[in-house]
């Protein structure tokens, strides 16, 4: 992650926007659907499996059918966070960009 600074003469340094340089695979998922709902699967359903995976073994509560009802919930967690903000948040502020 490279910061792009804005100097000025007459003020402070401030930062213009945060660039990602030479990576395909988060140029890939800011600027499509697929690449959004990758990238939730990866940062909310995964850690959120492990987490809940973790609470329900020290329960002893986790079963084969816990497990997949588990993962499933998961998967539709990552996918829903994933459409939201890719309809809320970042096609209307692709639509903006000159």
């Amino acid at each position: 992650m490279v910061f792009r600074w804005h100097c000025r003469a007459d003020g402070p340094m401030q930062i213009k926007g945060i660039v990602l340089l030479n990576n395909r695979f988060l140029e890939w998922c800011s600027f499509s659907l697929a690449g959004h709902l990758v990238l939730f699967e990866l940062l909310i359903a995964a850690p959120l499996f492990v987490a809940f995976s973790i609470a329900l073994g020290y329960a002893h509560a986790m079963t084969p059918q816990r497990a997949f009802y588990l993962a499933l919930a998961c998967v539709l967690a990552g996918a829903a966070v994933g459409l939201v903000t890719w309809f809320a948040i970042t096609r209307p502020l692709i639509r903006r960009r000159p």
